[in-house]
């Protein structure tokens, strides 16, 4: 993947972008395009807004580690779990665990450790604007299973596996699409139970 700056105003780079941590054992990773109604920030800010997990996604997020920025990255990590209903329990049930890297508003490094099946999965995501309305969000991912091991069947196996993935990846990210599309900016919003904390 090659990244490229573009800057309003013209100025050079201010900060470097951290290579994604993938080892080389990890197969070729695959990856989706999705054309989103939405802003970049839209799709950052999601990543710690644990309040919505439940409602659109069924599910509920156990903090391990508390989002924690640093100039222009932020990090933190979660489990999820089921909210109690059978909406995503075929997911949340394997409870994993994601420790997530974002950096800026348009790339964030997601690993998914699921230590039931010793399953390991690795993702980007990158959220571009295209237009004053719209962003290309581009998530790619790869995976690795203990129990395969090593060998060169393991390894083919594990890319057939990332395409399945990614298609069941996009199905659950899809549910905040339709959030994104029909949002409306109010000067003063109405707080749900949850909500916060709220900065000036």
């Amino acid at each position: 993947m090659i990244y490229v700056w573009r800057h309003a105003q013209g100025q050079p780079p201010s900060w470097e972008i951290e290579p994604w941590p993938l080892d080389a054992a990890y197969p070729t990773p695959y990856g989706k395009r999705h054309l989103l109604r939405d802003h970049p920030q839209d799709v950052v800010e999601n990543i710690v807004d644990f309040g919505h997990l439940t409602p659109v996604h069924g599910t509920v997020g156990e903090v391990l580690s508390e989002p924690r920025f640093e100039a222009e990255r932020l990090r933190t990590s979660f489990r999820i779990l089921p909210a109690g209903g059978d909406t995503a329990a075929w997911v949340s049930a394997a409870a994993p665990e994601l420790t997530v890297r974002v950096q800026g508003l348009g790339i964030v490094y997601t690993s998914i450790e699921v230590p039931k099946i010793g399953c390991h999965i690795r993702t980007v995501l990158t959220a571009t604007p295209v237009s004053p309305t719209h962003a290309e969000v581009y998530v790619s991912g790869t995976m690795w299973l203990d129990r395969l091991g090593r060998g060169r069947a393991a390894g083919a196996l594990t890319s057939a596996l990332s395409r399945p993935l990614a298609w069941v990846g996009s199905f659950d990210f899809g549910k905040d699409f339709p959030v994104w599309a029909h949002k409306t900016y109010l000067e003063r919003p109405r707080l749900a139970q949850g909500d916060g904390p709220i900065m000036n």
